[in-house]
């Protein structure tokens, strides 16, 4: 083969192998960064689920929590119920009663009883005029009495206001000394009465007579569940 021909091969030879070259480098670049981008979607993928997975056992944890918690107070309302029946008849709030040696009178149709301190404690009614009434337990008399809307019925006591379900407005909270700011903590329209509410530790629980349920809010009225 004459030298130029050959020489012409030669360049040839080594101009494809340069092409070939640089196509395995690209591809190998390619196959890397492909490579790359696989394992980053694994990895987003995977910590993705992790989280999702944690996030459900930490709302399962609470949820029991919640649920052994609802328990406790159930199993407490119970005993307050009769607590509650045997405070009546000690302390003598029933309006319709002969006088007796305890009896403290006061308005007609007394609901709910709730302890501010070791002498006082707040009744609820729903006659009306409708009220709630302040009674001093110790000299036998009513000190003050709190106006409302509404008929009302359970009620509790958190940081010295009154927290009370009022029909057709729903949990209310009032200063206990004041009684003239009402603030509405969960507004619940319609006709539900006989609805009772109770208060442990940053935690409300609302009864509903008319579906059978119990419902836990914060103390600020954020709905936490409905069992």
């Amino acid at each position: 083969m004459p030298d130029e021909r050959r020489g012409k091969f030669n360049n040839s030879d080594r101009y494809y192998r340069r092409i070939l070259k640089r196509y395995v480098i690209k591809e190998s670049t390619n196959r890397d960064k492909l490579e790359q981008e696989i394992e980053k979607n694994i990895k987003a993928a995977e910590q993705k689920s992790t989280s999702q997975i944690d996030r459900l056992l930490s709302k399962i944890a609470n949820h029991d929590k919640s649920l052994d918690e609802l328990q406790k107070n159930i199993s407490a309302t119970k005993i307050f119920a009769t607590d509650l029946q045997t405070f009546w008849d000690v302390k003598g709030l029933n309006p319709r009663s002969k006088k007796k040696k305890n009896e403290i009178p006061v308005s007609q149709q007394p609901l709910e009883v709730t302890c501010i301190d070791e002498k006082t404690v707040a009744v609820t009614h729903n006659a009306q005029p409708h009220h709630i009434e302040i009674v001093n337990i110790e000299n036998k008399k009513i000190t003050n009495k709190i106006k409302t809307s509404k008929p009302c019925y359970g009620i509790t006591i958190n940081n010295g206001r009154l927290v009370y379900y009022e029909w057709g407005s729903g949990i209310q909270t009032v200063d206990v000394t004041d009684g003239s700011i009402v603030t509405t903590v969960v507004k619940i329209d319609g006709d539900d009465y006989w609805n009772y509410v109770t208060r442990s530790r940053d935690k409300m629980y609302l009864t509903n007579h008319h579906s059978s349920t119990v419902t836990c809010y914060t103390v600020t009225g954020q709905k936490v569940w409905k069992y």
